[in-house]
């Protein structure tokens, strides 16, 4: 799981980079202030996938790091929930 929150971490740097401070700053928020990892990593999810279901215009790569990490931050959720 540390794999994933390295990767959110990075995706926050390339979504700054990008001039989207805005989602960068609540993505950070969502990581610094959400609690046990479970409420982080459902955070996460729902505030990226409200970006796709709102269409929000990412470039081709960011929405293609978006969708990795909400793919595998269900993943890590599910895991979370079978212990």
């Amino acid at each position: 799981m540390s794999d994933l929150y390295g990767d959110i971490e990075e995706f926050v740097r390339s979504l700054r980079r990008a001039g989207l401070g805005q989602l960068a700053q609540s993505l950070e928020d969502v990581v610094l202030y959400g609690g046990t990892s479970g409420e982080i990593l459902t955070n996460v999810g729902r505030l990226l996938d409200r970006t796709r279901r709102e269409r929000s215009r990412l470039p081709e790569d960011l929405a293609s790091q978006r969708d990795d990490i909400l793919k595998r931050t269900a993943r890590a959720l599910g895991d979370v929930g079978q212990r």
